[in-house]
């Protein structure tokens, strides 16, 4: 059991996620009985977290080469950009610590080159087009 005492004059109040002044007392307890009933949050391990970026990464280049429209380029980029996403949200009621920033920044610059590539080969087929017509 844990005692602590409360008031405003003590400035034993610290910000969480749950509240702007939450209790240290409060907090102390709450590590306690997590440490206690073991459900804690736990990291995904690396080798895991790295895989799924990678793969992540790789589908989403892959997928943005053969769109051939804007509207299918859009989409595309929602749906990759919300994968990472929804997979640590998929996670985290499992207790499972999914990073984020690696998976997000991956996916958003392998769409970033596709969509350059696309556009650099889409003008190199124009002019590809329109090179034999002007010499003829």
């Amino acid at each position: 059991m844990l005692f602590g005492f409360t008031a405003h004059g003590l400035y034993d109040l610290r910000p969480t996620p749950e509240s702007k002044f939450y209790p240290g007392t409060e907090i102390h307890a709450t590590a306690l009985d997590n440490l206690l009933a073991g459900d804690f949050m736990r990291d995904v391990p690396r080798a895991i977290a790295f895989g799924v970026t990678l793969i992540l990464c790789l589908l989403a280049g892959i997928a943005i080469r053969f769109c051939k429209s804007g509207l299918q380029s859009g989409l595309l980029l929602a749906l990759f950009l919300l994968l990472p996403v929804a997979l640590a949200l998929n996670l985290y009621p499992l207790g499972l610590w999914m990073p984020l920033v690696a998976p997000e920044g991956g996916v958003a610059l392998a769409l970033a080159a596709g969509l350059v590539t696309n556009y650099a080969a889409e003008g190199r087929q124009k002019r590809f087009i329109k090179g034999p017509s002007a010499s003829t």
